[in-house]
């Protein structure tokens, strides 16, 4: 599918881009209670889980899933290249992303003018770039918010390696 064309301008990454990397998503808890077992009346066995947030992408039969809070975390920290890009919003564009981006319109109806302050995250590949964060809040910044710019902060996908999700670390 190919994308409508857009206007694209690279700007400098700044301190605010950075610190907005540092934002927790709600469910973004340290650990979240799953399970409560009680084995006698002095014990009880809690099993718990790290919710992180993740971002799944198949093409051509390959399947990647990036662990979006370690990208956000490196990005954040100053310790992966990064640049960062203005992009001039137009409907087909905007309508490319809500189609093609993963986007359900009740998750859109909840962004905050807080939120469309915090640019989205994009992995450039030879192909292309894939939006891995921030996909509704694009969408609501020329929908809900009639704003014609957004900020992507682009890393180079050869890299992913650094922030690629690994489900056998959700087992230790």
């Amino acid at each position: 599918m190919d994308t409508p064309q857009i206007n694209v301008r690279e700007v400098p990454v700044t301190d605010a881009d950075r610190k907005a990397m540092l934002h927790k998503h709600p469910i973004e808890t340290p650990l979240v209670e799953v399970s409560r077992t009680h084995i006698s009346p002095t014990m009880t066995l809690i099993a718990k889980r790290q919710m992180i947030e993740v971002y799944r992408h198949e093409i051509d039969g390959v399947v990647k899933i990036y662990n979006v809070r370690e990208l956000k975390d490196l990005i954040g920290q100053n310790m992966i290249p990064v640049k960062a890009l203005r992009l001039e919003l137009n409907g087909p564009y905007v309508d490319h992303i809500f189609n093609y981006g993963g986007c359900e319109q009740a998750h859109i109806d909840r962004i905050t003018q807080e939120d469309i302050k915090r640019p989205a995250i994009g992995l450039l590949y030879p192909d292309g770039v894939q939006i891995v964060d921030g996909s509704h809040r694009i969408v609501a910044r020329w929908r809900r918010f009639g704003k014609k710019e957004a900020r992507l902060l682009l890393v180079p996908g050869e890299i992913d390696d650094l922030f690629l999700f690994d489900p056998r670390e959700q087992e230790k």
